[in-house]
């Protein structure tokens, strides 16, 4: 199976024929069978009849292993197909940050789908994964073509099966999900068939967005064309004269006229992807990675707290209006969704794990962390104070200002320096300035803290419920420094801790002490057994 756990296929559908349930059989099939990426169709129809006809079929071929697919059924008797519409309804489901938009009827090569993903891991918009001119293969198939292709899934049977013809601007586009969202999504000012293929491209060339083209063929399974298919809809669809004026409309504009059109947009309030972070539960790292989960989810995150939107610039501060409009989270853990499950083997959750978390979390979460826009003046306060760090050991030590606090001993630490390089610095954070002391004492000079107030009072540590914008730069200043450390002694339990480690890239060196007299039912509840 092919990665490409970063992407998701969006197909709109209606199945008006014995063609389109072979076709749809054909595409859906291969590509769960080739890619570990996410399917979403979203049926629109008087019945649902892929889930009779098609899906029966799909899961015979892929013996059951389905967990990537999701089928949505929508009954509509209005012969009007209203693609655009149907696809900003799947695009708002869309998690991973690469969608392919992608008719039902059409194929490619397994290395042109790879290539054009990359494009956008490497920072292109949108990308036609296919020539423009004669770079499409029509191909007439029947059961037995289908058959034979999805049993080796070897190309040359389709190739034999094909002629030459134009390839433009349909098919399938591969877009950043975040860009997609960005330009207007799809225009649903369109109403049925229409040229919204030509505007989709002339919109993200006209705006500014990096667009590009791969030089390979698009395979289109040919069918029957019934009322909502090019030609017969140009005649069939009562909207086609409105469309091409909207169409007319959009060419004589501005750039800025433009792009002031698609902000504006009418439809964009159904799929407004904010969020409010409810910060019910204190602690930086608590924070931090409810907004990361979030932002894995939704296109804007609103929080409650002032001095996040310091810390982050690309954070939002929610206003009582956003309170009531958008829907609110709250938590510590980094989200697990239904269809993630099986990434895991051994637990429910991934929070804590971390040399042992999965991969497939790794290279998701580590995207988002590294869309957390930090305020440039801690980076660069972070940067003038390790950069002639050598030999430097992270010290996290949490004290813990609720009933965990019997769970705080110096000692547990001190063995584990104990370990390291007699010669090597120490960079400490902690929430309590008694702490802070107390290795001073032990360590001397070996000890190293940015320099800041530090309390005893529960209610004045950044893990209590302190949100004072100075007090929570320093604090988020020590998590980025700790992060600096090719090595870092934690606190168990302490999300603190955990974000330094994401912020390293996931590449220091943890060593977590455990004490013990933790209670099993915290543990089992942290690290909660499948």
């Amino acid at each position: 199976m092919t990665k490409l756990s970063d992407a998701t296929f969006i197909i709109p559908l209606r199945i008006d024929s014995a063609d389109r349930v072979r076709n749809i059989i054909t595409t859906v099939g291969f590509l769960l069978e080739t890619f570990d990426a996410k399917v979403i169709i979203k049926e629109v129809d008087s019945q649902p009849l892929f889930a009779e006809y098609a899906l029966p079929q799909i899961v015979e071929y892929m013996e059951g292993k389905i967990g990537n697919l999701t089928h949505v059924f929508e009954k509509s008797d209005d012969p009007v197909f209203y693609r655009m519409a149907i696809i900003n309804e799947m695009l708002a489901m869309v998690t991973t940050d690469i969608v392919f938009n992608y008719d039902c009827d059409v194929l490619l090569q397994v290395e042109t789908y790879e290539k054009a993903a990359q494009m956008i891991r490497d920072g292109y918009d949108i990308v036609y994964p296919y020539g423009f001119g004669n770079y499409q293969k029509q191909v007439t198939v029947n059961d037995e073509v289908v058959s034979e292709f999805l049993n080796g899934l070897d190309f040359s049977v389709l190739d034999s099966e094909s002629n030459i013809f134009d390839a433009q601007y349909g098919h399938v586009q591969v877009l950043s999900t975040k860009s997609y969202f960005d330009a207007g999504m799809e225009n649903e000012n369109f109403r049925g068939s229409s040229p919204e293929d030509k505007e989709r491209f002339y919109r993200f060339n006209t705006l500014g967005y990096k667009v590009g083209r791969i030089d390979d063929f698009v395979y289109h399974l040919e069918h029957s064309r019934g009322a909502n298919s090019w030609p017969i809809s140009a005649q069939k669809n009562p909207h086609m004269a409105s469309n091409f004026a909207v169409w007319e409309d959009i060419q004589k504009m501005t750039v800025d006229e433009l792009r002031e059109y698609y902000n504006s947009a009418w439809y964009l309030s159904k799929y407004d992807k904010s969020v409010v972070v409810s910060l019910a539960t204190p602690g930086l790292g608590n924070r931090i990675k409810t907004y990361v989960s979030a932002m894995a989810k939704y296109g804007t995150v609103k929080t409650c707290r002032e001095s996040d939107t310091v810390l982050f610039q690309n954070l939002g501060k929610a206003t009582q209006e956003d309170l009531s409009k958008y829907p609110q989270v709250d938590g510590w853990r980094l989200d697990v969704e239904s269809n993630e499950e099986d990434y895991i083997e051994i637990y429910k959750t991934i929070d804590l794990l971390y040399s042992n978390t999965p991969d497939y979390f790794v290279d998701k979460y580590l995207k988002v962390f590294s869309r957390l826009k930090i305020n440039s003046e801690i980076t660069e306060r972070v940067n003038n104070f390790c950069k002639d760090w050598d030999n430097v050991v992270g010290l996290h030590v949490r004290s813990w200002y609720c009933g965990r606090n019997s769970w705080h001993d110096s000692s547990l630490f001190e063995k584990e320096i104990d370990k390291c390089d007699s010669e090597s610095k120490i960079f400490l954070c902690t929430d309590n300035a008694n702490i802070a002391e107390h290795f001073k004492k032990v360590y001397g000079e070996r000890i190293i803290q940015y320099p800041q107030n530090l309390y005893t009072s529960p209610n004045m540590a950044e893990s209590g419920h302190n949100y004072d914008v100075v007090d929570n730069m320093n604090a988020f200043t020590d998590m980025l420094l700790l992060s600096k450390c090719p090595k870092i002694i934690g606190t168990f339990g302490s999300s603190f801790t955990e974000c330094a480690w994401w912020f390293s890239g996931c590449m220091a060196e943890m060593v977590i002490p455990m004490p013990d007299n933790v209670p099993q039912d915290f543990i089992n509840d942290v690290f909660s057994l499948k």
